[in-house]
């Protein structure tokens, strides 16, 4: 009897332990619920308040994060905003190379050239299942009708500008849209608003406001100037060098997260929307990022802006509230690709074929980033415990260590794994 009842419990243990695997990886259910995505371009994970940042930029969606599920290792695709979102649109790493002239121009010959015919980006799948799919963008680009990347409604302007008198600022303008949407609805607002230049002109300094250096007046636009190894040139300076202090960089990023202040202050306003008018209870939120923002974390760029592919360019904050879901931290490593397949699977439907509807809960065991460059091949890929393998455009290996707490990023002479460099490479060629 003693060995029975030994056995009978170490199989009840058993259960016990598979229902809890279960539940931890299981998707919850929404069928018919709306879904609202926001992706706020240019943000790094490591700069909001629930990600760890000392700094108080992000309050109101610390608040939402605290409500919702929050993935502490989520990975974008690449660093450049259109291929970004034309791979979370479809739910694997595509570039833009691959999304060219001939798919405007001739879908059909151009899925089938590039090997995608049959798939669908999300808008296009959620279309066919009955949603309404409306974007708001802040750049005027349409993705390949081909691939249903064209949304039925689509309004453009500077979202979250303050002060702009010839665009509704995109908090002002959300409340009134998602009200008038046909429901179900797939609303897709991007925003733009973090993107250099820090200093518009429009935000009183918060952070730093006691900075006295020669920076004050610096547009900080790293489209038109750069910051390498501790020397700041650009059109700001006369196209002369000019060598940073620990203040001036200091100012560089206060200026960067004040912009990230007044845009919490934007989602604020939809998130409270939400809230008050109780759409909250049959709405999916998800709030991302395109890519992150290169501030002076990583010792192997040092730079600012987003032209390459360090820890704080491709880890981003990924936070979704589902009605009735609980709220928790997910520490796997995920790809912000996966959303599609989640979105799919909580709504009650079979994604596409090649998007995982479990990789966003089960994990995965690293997550590739590609480079941006239309004339590079180059990517990275980075292990849950942050081995980050690069394979540069010039064909060299770069091997860090990665603190997805900081984003700080460190060179380290340890062998990569071969499995790893070729995980690496066979990406490389797959989005290429």
């Amino acid at each position: 009897m003693g060995e029975k009842k030994a056995a009978a419990l170490l199989f009840a243990a058993c259960i016990i332990l598979l229902l809890l695997v279960r539940a931890r990886y299981s998707a919850p259910s929404c069928p018919g619920c709306n879904v609202l995505m926001i992706t706020l371009d240019v943000l790094p994970a490591s700069h909001l308040g629930t990600y760890g940042y000392s700094r108080n930029t992000t309050p109101n969606i610390d608040a939402f994060a605290a409500k919702s599920w929050l993935f502490e290792k989520a990975v974008s695709p690449t660093h450049i905003t259109f291929d970004s979102d034309a791979s979370i649109l479809l739910g694997r790493p595509i570039k833009k190379a691959r999304l060219g002239a001939l798919a405007m121009s001739a879908p059909n010959y151009f899925m089938e050239r590039a090997g995608l015919a049959g798939d669908l980006m999300l808008p296009e799948f959620l279309l066919r299942k009955g949603y309404y799919t409306f974007r708001r963008s802040c750049v005027d680009w349409a993705f390949p009708r081909g691939l249903g990347g064209d949304f039925q409604e689509r309004v453009i302007g500077d979202c979250f500008v303050p002060g702009a008198s010839e665009w509704e600022g995109l908090d002002e303008a959300a409340p009134a849209e998602i009200s008038r949407l046909p429901r179900p609805f797939f609303a897709f607002y991007n925003s733009f608003y973090l993107h250099d230049p820090y200093d518009d002109g429009n935000v009183t300094p918060f952070f730093y406001p006691e900075y006295p250096g020669r920076l004050r007046n610096a547009t900080l636009d790293f489209m038109r100037s750069y910051v390498a190894n501790g020397v700041y040139y650009g059109t700001d300076t006369g196209n002369e060098s000019w060598e940073l202090s620990a203040e001036d960089l200091a100012w560089i990023v206060s200026r960067y997260d004040d912009k990230l202040r007044r845009e919490d202050e934007a989602v604020g306003k939809i998130l409270g929307f939400l809230n008050e008018s109780g759409r909250l209870g049959d709405t999916i939120v998800v709030i991302t990022s395109e890519h992150g923002e290169e501030l002076g974390a990583s010792l192997v760029h040092q730079s600012f802006g987003h032209g390459g592919l360090s820890a704080q360019t491709v880890h981003v904050p990924l936070i979704i509230r589902v009605p009735g879901a609980k709220p928790r931290r997910i520490g796997s490593l995920v790809q912000t690709t996966d959303i599609y397949g989640f979105l799919a699977s909580v709504l009650g439907f079979e994604p596409p074929r090649g998007v995982s509807k479990t990789a966003l809960l089960s994990g995965r065991e690293y997550a590739f980033s590609f480079e941006g460059r239309d004339s590079g091949k180059g990517g990275s890929v980075i292990t849950a415990d942050g081995l980050k393998v690069q394979r540069a455009v010039e064909g060299n290996l770069i091997v860090s260590r990665v603190d997805f707490g900081t984003d700080e990023e460190i060179p380290s002479d340890e062998r990569a794994p071969a499995w790893l460099i070729a995980a690496v490479d066979r990406e490389i060629a797959k989005s290429s």
